[in-house]
């Protein structure tokens, strides 16, 4: 694992994943304090076959992207896709609302096109398996 300078446009940003949910009043004070201080913590990307894949960070990366940034923080750890996904199930999971919908797309994702089964998902995420 490396903290990296980054192109932000360089980052894949895969299909299927779990996004945090904001209401617009919360994601407008999310965005000002992005404006007023930058991110403070930066994204996380696993390095899979040579690209660098968004794990956590969406909403950062977003803001970095439409405010022009030609370089940002990002936790570079190497990996595959399904570290990338199982690791953005659990995370996104720790900070609650975690939308349903997508938590079973990305489920379905790592058992029907990785072939984990429910216990290798819960192995891999530490979460329950319900």
């Amino acid at each position: 694992m490396e903290l990296s300078k980054v192109n932000p446009t360089t980052i894949k940003v895969p299909e299927v994943r779990v996004t945090a949910q904001f209401d617009e009043e919360l994601y407008q004070r999310f965005k000002d304090s992005i404006k007023a201080i930058g991110a403070i913590a930066p994204i996380i990307c696993y390095e899979v076959e040579g690209e660098l894949v968004l794990c956590d960070g969406l909403h950062r990366l977003q803001e970095a992207i439409t405010a022009g940034d030609s370089a940002i923080d990002v936790v570079v750890i190497p990996g595959d896709m399904i570290d990338v996904l199982t690791k953005n199930i659990f995370l996104d999971h720790l900070r609650g609302k975690t939308p349903v919908r997508q938590m079973v797309n990305v489920i379905k994702t790592l058992n029907q096109e990785y072939n984990l089964d429910s216990e290798q998902i819960k192995e891999k995420t530490g979460l329950s398996r319900d």
